[in-house]
């Protein structure tokens, strides 16, 4: 069995918001990662 629990500070949040806060912070770190690491070697 597994699963998360949702931090105190983010209990207040509805499922669909959470999930939509969740994914907007993963995409900034996803774009922070490929403007560190990818980008700067990638071939135009």
């Amino acid at each position: 069995t597994w699963g998360f629990r949702v931090h105190q500070d983010h209990q207040h949040l509805s499922i669909q918001s959470l999930h939509e806060s969740i994914e907007e912070e993963f995409f900034e770190l996803s774009k922070a990662h490929y403007e560190r690491y990818i980008a700067p070697g990638a071939v135009n």
